[in-house]
């Protein structure tokens, strides 16, 4: 069983509460008002010396020392081929190579492509047609939030069957219509595990560039501005535990996303591995030595 990290985060207590319709800067209008009594003074004292020694309550979460990997599935050559004729028999590595060369390119025309949120969701989206424009827009939520959101995401659908592995089959995209003109998008609803992480893995999928992924991951400023080094005790010092929580939660949702979708890239588990392990060390407590 794998080692795990327990600590101990307070909850937000509330400092004082007063009954409703009344306000704490509210005058009595009699003349005489009726003084406790010394005897209730000292009980009032006592109490809250009481309520001080108290420890306020505490949530332990555990959290493991590593993120295990998903066991390694093999992209399927036939999707890849129904996509289009011409990737029938060609390597997976030599196609994620190109796709790697275009990815930059690709993610800008999909960012161009992206329109905004319509009231209802329909199964087509009308776009205007540009140079190496997406073939699908992606609709992801997640069951995890609270209230039902839906955020979408232009996509090309080689650069996705190339790359996720556990990604159910998209729909045939059509011929594309004429540069400039009107065309409409297949919609395809994609629910996964962590829905406010899913953009940083959709830009790694097209550029793969682990400085901006770990920048995503890690903190990299202050509340003022001011720089953080990438070490666990810049990042203790520099940060609240409740920041570091924020990190770590993303770092936990773009892993879960990474699963699901069954994104086998080595650089990106590299990054998810080395983020975990900093935001962890920093929640250790600094050791006392005599």
């Amino acid at each position: 069983m794998a080692a795990h990290t327990v600590f101990a985060a307070k909850e937000n207590m509330p400092t004082g509460f007063q009954a409703k319709g009344a306000s704490p800067a509210s005058k009595t209008t009699s003349r005489h008002r009726t003084q406790p009594s010394a005897a209730k003074v000292a009980d009032i004292h006592e109490a809250a010396r009481r309520a001080a020694r108290r420890s306020p309550p505490v949530c332990r979460l555990r959290l493991p020392q590593t993120l295990p990997r998903p066991v390694l599935k093999d992209i399927d050559a036939d999707t890849l081929a129904a996509i289009s004729t011409k990737l029938a028999g060609v390597h997976l590595e030599y196609i994620r190579d190109i796709l790697r060369e275009a990815g930059p390119i690709l993610l800008e025309a999909a960012r161009n492509g992206q329109p905004a949120l319509p009231t209802t969701l329909t199964k087509k989206l009308d776009v205007i047609v540009e140079d190496d424009m997406p073939t699908h827009m992606l609709a992801v939520w997640s069951k995890s939030q609270a209230a039902r959101q839906v955020k979408l995401f232009s996509a090309h659908d080689v650069l996705f069957a190339a790359t996720c592995a556990h990604l159910p089959p998209l729909p045939a995209s059509k011929q594309r219509a004429l540069v400039g003109t009107e065309d409409k998008l297949p919609v395809v609803t994609l629910c996964i595990p962590h829905l406010p992480t899913f953009g940083i893995l959709h830009e790694y999928l097209y550029t793969h560039d682990i400085n901006r992924l770990l920048v995503s991951l890690l903190p990299t400023h202050t509340a003022a501005g001011v720089p953080i080094p990438p070490s666990p005790q810049a990042y203790a010092n520099a940060c609240s535990r409740h920041v570091l929580m924020q990190h770590i939660g993303s770092v936990h949702g773009l892993w879960s996303n990474a699963c699901a979708l069954g994104v086998f890239d080595e650089e990106l588990w590299n990054a998810i591995d080395k983020s975990w392990a900093l935001l962890l060390a920093a929640l250790q407590p600094v050791p006392v030595h005599a």
